[in-house]
């Protein structure tokens, strides 16, 4: 059997040896949870696309 997907929790790997359904839309769902957090500086200097967030600014010494 294969190993599909693997959880990272409090420093320990876990394995699972079957396809999860319900992961399906686990991105989805961690941006959407993430632009909710973040909504009042959502394209003012971050943007959530899939598993990334993007930190950006118009000034070197703003992003520092």
């Amino acid at each position: 059997s294969k190993e599909y997907t693997i959880f990272y929790i409090y420093y320990r790997t876990y394995k699972t040896k079957i396809l999860l359904f319900r992961l399906y839309n686990s991105l989805v769902t961690y941006e959407r949870y993430i632009n909710n957090i973040l909504i009042n500086y959502l394209d003012n200097f971050h943007i959530v696309y899939l598993d990334n967030i993007f930190i950006y600014s118009k000034l070197e010494a703003e992003y520092i």
